[in-house]
């Protein structure tokens, strides 16, 4: 029902419904309406340590397994050497599919041009890229790196059309990369995007509200104790 629903309004990209099934699948796996607020801390703990385990798991992959370049492209060695290993694959299928779509240059005026983008064989979905060439912006009508802040296949093929060989910086998001750390949040005078601001904020929110798991578990462990204790005096 639900993903007739999504499909039916084509919210399948709304930004605020991923985020939303994003903490669902999370707390999807220990937690229901029936589950008592002593057993959700504790099933809350348990989900926590597993996803650190995951992450270690990750940083372990990223700095000893080495993955394969199927285009052999230097922007793909250039993401594989500074992404971690999920978000490299991400890129890689982008940059993979990204040959299966075509660009036409539509607009220019001066150093901004603009690119209609179309699946080959396909002239009914379009996306337009928009490109200055004076301080390499780019952006595509479907806004795929807004929301993933990963580089989507629309743009992929402009950069390839412009023989762009090497990413700006500014298109490597920090919390993507292999040394990415969840610890002050950085302002945005710093040079940090909203998208890349909001995930730091998420983690560090994340951090405290652990931190206040852990006291409440513990002041419920004084309450019972409490509580015992005054029906002895009764």
């Amino acid at each position: 029902m639900w993903g007739a629903l999504i499909k039916k309004y084509e919210l399948k990209e709304n930004a605020w419904l991923r985020e939303i099934e994003s903490l669902e699948s999370f707390f999807g796996t220990f937690l229901n309406a029936q589950t008592p607020l002593a057993e959700f801390i504790s099933r809350y703990e348990q989900g926590l340590a597993q996803r650190r385990d995951e992450e270690r798991k990750e940083v372990f992959s990223c700095y000893n397994l080495q993955a394969f370049l199927h285009a052999k492209e230097p922007v793909e060695e250039q993401c594989r050497r500074l992404y971690t290993l999920t978000a490299f694959k991400i890129f890689q299928n982008e940059l993979l599919q990204s040959y299966n779509y075509l660009g036409i240059k539509t607009y220019e005026e001066g150093t901004i041009c603009r690119y209609s983008v179309r699946r080959c064989g396909n002239g009914v979905e379009k996306h337009a890229v928009t490109f200055s060439a004076a301080n390499l912006n780019v952006c595509c009508s479907c806004q795929m790196f807004e929301f993933e802040g990963i580089l989507y296949r629309h743009i992929l093929i402009v950069f390839n059309m412009l023989d762009i060989r090497e990413f700006p910086p500014c298109y490597i998001l920090h919390r993507w990369t292999k040394n990415a750390e969840y610890g002050t949040i950085r302002d945005i005078e710093s040079g940090v995007s909203p998208q890349e601001l909001k995930s730091l904020i998420f983690w560090s929110l994340r951090v405290t509200a652990c931190k206040f798991v852990r006291l409440g578990q513990h002041l419920l462990k004084n309450t019972k104790s409490d509580m015992r204790l005054c029906e002895k005096v009764e």
